[in-house]
């Protein structure tokens, strides 16, 4: 177990990070890339080359071979120009820079389902290693509302059509792919960690000494053996390189108290976390937008929170968001307070994600795979007892 201070008495100066000001509508270019017909037809082909060495009842299980992205990664994407293109992006401007882009234009409803997913793993994996999300070691997320909700305790807020609230991922850097977005709401959101870490300094100094040291964090029914149903880890670190970095999920901090084994949050920390969430909730601090279908949000999870607003699913088309985790071999180096965030795994290129021993990475491309496993889950069950499965 690492000794975390009791009290930290002088609190470490950072980096001014960026505010909605920064991104004027008039200068997308400092977060967007377009793809251009070149790259588009070149994710496509070795997406069909990924496809067309798939053993066929792997593709009718509703199942991308990984072995195949793999072979067509080493094959044909290592040290290509669309490789060099999109990691220079990613270290200087999502890793090392400001936190986030966009890649735009992945044609998601011209390509079959298994052909988009294919793509869009691909790209990830370009950029690291997949990562397990679930304890299914699911390393293609889907982000849609099933009917579900996070007052259930071992359900996870992306399941929902809930507000998320800001928060991190598990990972260095997580990319979502939109599919199709909502017929109302489901705005994202980002916020940089070093902009909210230094106006928390200039209110509230006490409160953020609180958010410095460890705070309980629910598994959400996630953990792997041995290990408690909850973290203790801090809210917010420093890094050496005078960067601040999160590690946050505000519901999931809230759920621990039902855990009897878990910390009790004092008043103190209910005031921190109540003052963290009041700043990135100002829309000054906030960089906001709607994803388009083929949109590719590519986010640096430490330096930057996000937050995907409640939404309205249209009738016929549910929104739909795709989700890799990855780790690339240009990660920060991180503070110790963030080790038990990482299951005791801190080294660059290869941490992150969950621990699920034992299961090999899967990644379903269908949705109505993962509805089917929804529905046979105890989550789901507990949530049809509730009365608030739909």
């Amino acid at each position: 177990m690492l000794d975390f201070p009791e009290n930290i008495e002088s609190l470490p100066i950072v980096q001014s990070g960026w505010k909605a000001s920064d991104f004027p509508p008039s200068e997308p270019e400092r977060w967007l890339h377009v793809l251009s017909e070149q790259e588009i037809d070149l994710l496509g082909k070795l997406a069909d080359k990924c496809l067309s060495i798939t053993p066929a009842a792997t593709i009718d299980d509703l199942i991308l071979s990984l072995d195949a992205i793999e072979i067509v990664y080493e094959d044909d994407l290592r040290c290509s120009e669309f490789d060099k293109v999109l990691n220079h992006i990613v270290q200087t401007k999502v890793v090392h820079g400001q936190g986030f882009v966009v890649y735009r234009g992945l044609p998601v409803h011209l390509w079959s389902k298994a052909k988009t997913a294919t793509a869009f793993l691909l790209l990830s994996w370009t950029i690291g290693p997949l990562r397990k999300q679930n304890k299914k070691a699911h390393v293609l997320g889907h982000v849609i509302n099933l009917g579900l909700s996070s007052s259930n305790p071992n359900v996870r807020v992306y399941q929902t059509s809930e507000r998320q609230t800001f928060h991190t991922d598990a990972a260095d850097v997580v990319l979502l792919l939109c599919l199709q977005p909502a017929l109302e709401g489901g705005v994202s959101s980002l916020v940089s960690t070093d902009a909210l870490y230094n106006e928390l300094l200039r209110r509230s100094p006490d409160l953020l000494r609180i958010l410095l040291n460890p705070l309980p964090y629910d598994r959400r029914g996630e953990q792997g053996p041995g290990e408690l149903p909850y973290l203790n880890v801090s809210v917010l670190s420093v890094s050496d390189d005078e960067h601040a970095t999160a590690f946050y999920q505000r519901q999931y901090i809230d759920s621990t108290q039902r855990l009897p084994e878990a910390p009790r949050l004092s008043e103190l920390s209910v005031r921190a976390l109540n003052a963290f969430d009041e700043i990135c909730n100002s829309k000054e601090m906030q960089f906001s937008t709607v994803l388009q279908p083929g949109d590719v949000q590519i986010v640096h999870n430490y330096s930057t929170l996000h937050d995907r607003s409640a939404f309205v699913d249209d009738p016929v088309s549910k929104r739909h968001l795709l989700r890799a985790w990855v780790s690339p071999s240009y990660g920060i180096e991180l503070p110790k307070t963030h080790l038990f965030s990482l299951h005791g795994v801190a080294k660059v290129g290869n941490r992150g994600g969950l621990p699920v021993p034992g299961v090999d990475p899967v990644a379903v491309y269908e949705v109505r795979k993962i509805e089917e496993e929804v529905r046979s889950d105890e989550a789901y069950a507990a949530d049809l007892k509730w009365g608030l499965a739909t």
